[in-house]
């Protein structure tokens, strides 16, 4: 029995999320609620199998299907596109992130810059001072473990064997 999208949205896109590609495809594609047939016709394959085989681990996401992938997952595109790249050549997103790395920014990430410019009203603070960062770090920490503990609550709910 699928697990309804609802039960699982708490997983959300944790960027701290340590989870390898498989389980969070595994996550993303429980929440959407579709059939492995759909979800493979959505990304342009003609086989359900590669569902499965994504899934598992026997198949990694070719880069050419990450844009589609993102879309159809609701995972940002450049949180997926890291992750892919980590697992599968990490010596090119190095280079990637040495070269372009202040623009790779996933939407959350640019919200939260938004609302930063946007409580300061134009006041240029040094964010990177060390009095900010420190004031900011508890509330990073705080965030970082509710979403890993959101991230391995759907973990689990995907992992659970289906109800005969």
């Amino acid at each position: 029995m699928r697990q309804s999208p609802k039960a699982l949205k708490p997983a959300a896109n944790a960027r701290i999320s340590d989870l390898p590609v498989k389980q969070l495809l595994a996550v993303k594609f429980a929440e959407t609620g579709l059939s492995n047939a759909e979800l493979a016709n959505k990304l342009g394959y003609e086989s359900q199998n590669i569902i499965s085989m994504l899934k598992a681990g026997s198949m990694r996401v070719p880069i050419n299907k990450v844009a589609v992938l993102a879309e159809v997952t609701d995972i940002d595109p450049v949180f997926l596109l890291e992750k892919v790249m980590n697992e599968t050549q990490p010596e090119v997103w190095d280079a990637l992130k040495t070269i372009i790395g202040n623009q790779l920014l996933t939407t959350k990430e640019m919200a939260l810059i938004d609302h930063i410019r946007a409580s300061l009203n134009g006041v240029e603070v040094d964010l990177t001072d060390d009095s900010v960062t420190r004031a900011l770090d508890p509330v990073l920490s705080t965030l970082k473990k509710r979403e890993a503990a959101l991230i391995n609550a759907a973990v689990e709910v995907v992992s659970r064997p289906a109800a005969g």
